[in-house]
């Protein structure tokens, strides 16, 4: 069984190839730029194998996000216990795991074809991340200040809102 192991949970970032019992790994401590380290790394690693992501038999993707694996899925827990039925409880939890899922299972799907496109954008990685991070923070703070309706109010007056109908 050929698997491919990505760890980015933390700065130490690790890169793995397993292939029937013997093991490669690369790995580096980085305080930021991991992602620009990351599929370059995971890419030589497999040529070093003389093998595509094509012919892997699978990736493990290990990632701790701290608003999916603890307040989120403690809230789901708690939740699921105090159902009326342990049905209840499981189809909760199967919509959370879902939730987890999904993304990656349909990523792994494109993931060869995106290939090029993260490989272009990686330059200008740092950019994205301090743009996305300021759109994150604007939207915490009209949170916090409760102006987040402001925004809908603003898109539906200059013609950009749609109506669900609900």
């Amino acid at each position: 069984m050929r698997i491919l192991a990505l760890e980015t949970a933390t700065h130490r970032l690790s890169v793995a190839y397993w292939d029937d019992g013997a093991l490669v790994e690369r790995a580096a401590e980085l305080p930021n730029g991991g992602s620009e380290w990351l599929l370059p790394a995971a890419n030589a690693l497999l040529e070093e194998a003389g093998i595509t992501m094509k012919a892997l038999d699978g990736i493990a993707f290990g990632a701790g996000w701290t608003p999916c694996v603890g307040p989120a899925l403690s809230s789901i827990l708690v939740l699921s216990a105090d159902q009326g039925t342990v049905a209840q409880g499981v189809i909760l939890l199967i919509a959370y795991s879902a939730g987890i899922g999904v993304p990656f299972i349909l990523a792994a799907f494109v993931i060869e074809r995106l290939r090029g496109l993260i490989m272009r954008i990686g330059p200008y990685q740092a950019t994205i991340q301090k743009v996305v991070g300021a759109i994150i923070l604007l939207v915490g703070i009209l949170l916090f200040t409760d102006n987040l309706a402001t925004i809908g109010q603003w898109m539906e007056n200059a013609g950009l809102g749609w109506d669900l109908g609900l």
